[in-house]
C-alpha cells in the first residue's frame, strides 16, 4: 500500500470516498471489488479519529430484541459471522453475561424465550467452521452461575443472568489498516494526511474535489463522475463549503468515549450492566428505555464503554475532562459497586466524536440508524452523497448499499456486491488454528512460537511481509530473532508497506506498541528514530512526533 499522490490528480475516479474511517475503508474496498475506479482520502490517518474510538465489540443484535426488530436482529447476526469470516484472527467469539436484576416469574421466562429467539434467528447464516461459535450455549443461567462466573457481580435482588456469544474485535485499528490494504490491493488509489478543501461544481453537479497534502502543504484537485461523504463527525463542515452552505438537516456530534482499566474485572467474560440496577422494575434489557455499560476483557484489562455526551464543540477539538471520566465511573460504581473505580485506574481514554440525528427538541439519538444522502434529491446537487453511521458492525453493509446506489445513479448495469464472501487480503487460511500451528513450525530457527502468534494475530497471513524487513544476519540460531529486531521489522514494515507517516500511525494504529504506556516510554525514542533513518526527519522533527505520542496518554484535558 503505497502513498503516490501523482496518481490522484492524473485521472477521473468513478468514486473520491472522502474520509477514511470504517465506512469510508468499506465503500473503497466494496466499489473496487466490483471494478469501479476509486479514490479515498482521510485528512489524518486511516481510521485515527472516530473509528478508535471502539468497545472492540462486534455486535450480533441482541439487543435489537428490545424492540422486536427482529429482522436488523438477523441482519447484525450475518454481519458478525461475516466478519469473523473477513478476519478471525481480529475477530473471535465471545461470552457476555447479562445479570437479570428481578424476580418476577414472567419478566424471567420472556428473557429465555428471547434467547431462544436469537438462536432461531441465527439459522442458515452461513456459520463457518473456524469461527469457533459452535463452543458456546447461549442460555438462560441461575443465580448461583452467575455468582460462580463473575463471584464479585453485585449479588442483592440478583435472580439469574443471560449468557450468550457476541464477538470481541482485538484490534479496530488492525482492521480498518487491512481493510485499507485490501482495497489498494483491488486498485482503489489511497491516501492519508490529505484534505478536502473544497467541492468542485459544475452544471450543479460536484466533479471532485480540491485538495491540500497536509504532509507538505501541496495543493491539487482529484476528478471524480461522483463523490461521497464520509466524513461521520465532519459530514456537515465539509457540506457548508460549498457556496449555498448545504448541510444535512439535524445532523450532530455526540462526544463518545471508552476507558482502559489497569485490571480485569470480570473474570475474563463481558459484563452487561443496566445503569439502573436500583430499580429491578426498570433493569430490563427488553426494555427500550434501559441504558446498559459493557465491560470488557481486554489483554488482561477491561474496557468499559460507551459514554454518549452530546456535543457542540469542533470536531477538530475533541476532549474529555476529568470530571466526565468521574461521573461515568460513578455510573459504573452503581452498577458494579465492588470494583470501586477511581480516576487512577483509568490508563487510557479511547474517544471521538460520532455523528447523531437531533429531534425537534434537538435531543440525540444515540441508537440512530445509518442514512445515506443523495444530496440531488435533497439539495438539488448531483454527484455528491453522504453516508453516515456510528455502528462499527454495520460499516460494511452500509458501504455495498451506498456503492449499490452510487452505481445505479451513474447509469452502470448493477454488478452484486461480493464483499461479504470475499476475505481480506490478511487471511488466506481456512482454519486460524491450524495455520497458526504450521506457521509456528515453518518459522522454527528464525521465531519463537509466541513471536509467530503475536504476528498471525496482528497481521494475520499478511505477516510474512513483516519478516521481509527483519535483518537476517542476526539470526541462525534457534530462535535468535530477538523481539526489538522484531519491532523494528514492523516499524518499517508499517512505513513501506502500509503508509505509514507518523510516529503515531505506527504505535497506535500499525502496531500494538501502544498498549503499554510504561515500556513505550522507555522505548520511544528507539522506535522514532528508526522511522527517523526511514522518512529523514531531522531533531526538531523527531521530537514532535515524541510528543504527539505522549499526548495521547495524558487522560484529561
Amino acid at each position: 500500500m503505497k502513498r503516490q499522490l501523482e496518481q490522484l490528480s492524473d485521472k477521473e475516479y468513478d468514486i473520491l470516498v472522502i474520509g477514511g474511517g470504517i465506512f469510508g475503508l468499506f465503500i473503497a474496498w466494496d466499489g473496487a471489488l466490483r471494478g469501479l475506479s476509486v479514490a479515498l482520502i482521510d485528512k489524518g490517518d486511516f481510521g485515527g479519529a472516530t473509528s478508535s474510538n471502539s468497545l472492540r465489540i462486534i455486535h450480533g443484535g441482541f439487543r435489537h430484541l428490545q424492540s422486536l426488530d427482529l429482522w436488523n436482529s438477523r441482519r447484525s447476526i450475518k454481519e458478525q459471522r461475516i466478519f469473523m469470516k473477513l478476519a478471525p484472527h481480529l475477530v473471535s467469539p465471545m461470552p457476555v453475561i447479562i445479570p437479570m436484576y428481578s424476580n418476577n416469574f414472567l419478566k424471567n421466562k420472556s428473557f429465555a424465550a428471547a434467547v431462544r429467539v436469537y438462536d432461531l434467528l441465527g439459522i442458515g447464516l452461513g456459520e463457518s467452521k473456524q469461527s469457533g461459535l459452535e463452543k458456546f450455549n447461549n442460555r438462560v443461567i441461575s443465580r448461583e452461575e452467575c455468582i460462580k462466573m463473575i463471584p464479585d457481580i453485585e449479588k442483592n435482588n440478583l435472580s439469574g443472568g443471560i449468557l450468550f456469544t457476541d464477538c470481541q474485535l482485538s484490534n479496530s485499528e488492525r482492521l480498518s489498516i487491512q481493510v485499507a490494504s485490501s482495497a489498494f490491493k483491488e486498485g482503489a488509489h489511497l491516501a492519508n494526511y490529505v484534505e478536502a478543501l473544497s467541492l468542485i461544481i459544475k452544471d450543479n453537479k460536484v466533479k471532485g474535489a480540491a485538495v491540500r497534502d497536509n504532509l507538505t502543504g501541496d495543493e491539487f484537485e482529484i476528478r471524480a463522475r461522483v463523490t461521497v461523504n464520509s466524513t461521520g463527525p465532519w459530514l456537515n463542515h465539509l457540506l457548508s463549503r460549498l457556496d449555498n452552505d448545504y448541510s444535512v438537516e439535524g445532523y450532530g456530534i455526540l462526544k463518545a468515549f471508552n476507558v482502559l482499566i489497569n485490571r480485569d474485572l470480570t473474570n475474563g467474560y463481558a459484563l452487561g450492566l443496566n445503569s439502573q440496577i436500583n430499580s429491578p422494575e426498570k433493569a430490563n434489557l427488553l426494555s427500550k428505555s434501559s441504558r446498559y455499560l459493557f465491560i470488557t476483557p481486554w489483554n488482561g484489562k477491561s474496557l468499559i464503554g460507551t459514554e454518549y455526551l452530546l456535543s457542540n464543540l469542533d470536531p477538530d477539538n475533541f476532549k474529555v475532562t476529568r470530571e466526565e471520566i468521574s461521573s461515568f465511573l460513578d455510573d459504573i460504581n452503581t452498577s458494579y459497586p465492588a470494583v470501586s473505580l477511581k480516576t487512577d485506574d483509568v490508563e487510557f481514554v479511547y474517544g471521538g466524536f460520532v455523528p447523531t440525528y437531533l429531534d425537534r427538541n434537538g435531543k440525540a439519538k444515540i441508537g440512530i440508524k445509518n442514512h445515506i444522502h443523495d444530496h440531488e434529491k435533497e439539495q438539488g446537487l448531483s454527484g455528491l452523497f453522504s453516508a453516515t453511521g456510528n455502528k462499527y458492525t454495520e460499516a460494511r453493509i452500509v458501504a455495498q448499499k451506498t456503492v449499490d446506489l452510487v452505481i445505479r445513479k451513474m447509469g452502470k448495469t448493477l454488478r452484486p456486491s461480493n464483499a461479504e464472501s470475499t476475505t481480506l487480503n490478511c487471511n488466506k487460511f481456512d482454519e486460524l488454528e491450524d495455520y497458526l500451528n504450521r506457521e509456528i513450525d515453518k518459522n522454527k530457527g528464525l521465531l519463537h512460537p509466541s513471536q509467530t502468534r503475536k504476528l498471525i494475530y496482528t497481521y494475520g497471513a499478511a505477516y510474512g511481509g513483516v519478516l521481509k524487513y527483519i535483518d537476517r544476519s542476526k539470526a541462525g540460531h534457534l530462535n535468535n530473532i530477538d523481539n526489538d529486531s522484531l519491532i523494528k521489522s514492523q516499524i518499517i514494515y508499517a512505513i513501506k508497506e502500509e503508509m505509514a507517516q507518523k510516529l503515531t500511525d505506527v504505535i497506535f494504529r500499525r502496531t500494538n506498541l501502544g498498549l503499554n504506556f510504561e515500556n513505550l516510554q522507555n522505548n520511544l525514542t528507539q522506535y522514532s528514530r528508526i522511522m527517523a533513518k526511514e522518512l529523514n526527519w531531522d531533531d526538531s522533527r523527531i521530537k514532535m512526533e515524541e510528543d504527539e505520542v505522549i499526548s495521547r496518554f495524558k487522560i484529561f484535558n
